[in-house]
């Protein structure tokens, strides 16, 4: 359950919630809360709790939400380019059409995430979980997925793995080429 405390300050602006987060050295919490169309450009989220919340076409470029847990969060529509989540547990969350170009997730858990008509362009998902994750119509271009384990996952095509960097640690499913780019030294 969301910490109106927390969410008080928050919405008081990104510049005071940050100024908040240097100066407590507590873990926010946003469980379930509604924050659909928030304005968070770099704000920082880092370790914050936010299962089940509504962020759906909420604006987080920039943010840092390393170590965040995003389980089943609605991200759908919503504006992440160049967030940082890193290690953050964004299983069963619904990211359907939003853009991550250029995030970074790398060590994240994505598992069974919904990433359907998503801007993936340039993300980086190294070490990522990435199995039984809905890919229909998503861009993948230049995205990093090294070491990634993409193994069952959904309406993933051989055009978008083509698109994207992989390598040999690069799990995909079954059926599908790996692209012979992947090999290559880089």
């Amino acid at each position: 359950m969301a910490d109106t405390a927390h969410l008080d300050i928050l919405f008081r602006g990104v510049d005071a919630w940050n100024q908040w987060r240097m100066e407590n050295a507590v873990v926010p919490q946003f469980s379930g809360a509604d924050l659909r169309r928030a304005k968070l450009k770099g704000a920082n989220l880092l370790a914050a709790k936010l299962s089940a919340s509504d962020l759906r076409r909420a604006v987080l470029d920039r943010a840092t939400l390393e170590n965040a847990d995003l389980f089943w969060a609605d991200l759908s529509w919503a504006n992440l380019v160049e967030p940082d989540l890193r290690s953050a547990n964004i299983s069963m969350a619904n990211l359907f059409a939003s853009n991550l170009f250029g995030a970074d997730l790398a060590g994240a858990d994505l598992f069974g995430s919904r990433l359907s008509g998503s801007n993936l362009s340039r993300a980086s998902f190294k070490d990522a979980d990435l199995r039984y994750c809905d890919f229909d119509g998503a861009l993948l271009h230049e995205a990093d997925l090294s070491d990634a384990d993409l193994s069952h996952a959904k309406s993933l095509t051989a055009e978008q793995l083509e698109s994207a960097g992989g390598n040999a640690g690069t799990r995909i499913p079954d059926g599908l080429p790996r692209p012979e780019h992947w090999f290559r030294a880089n």
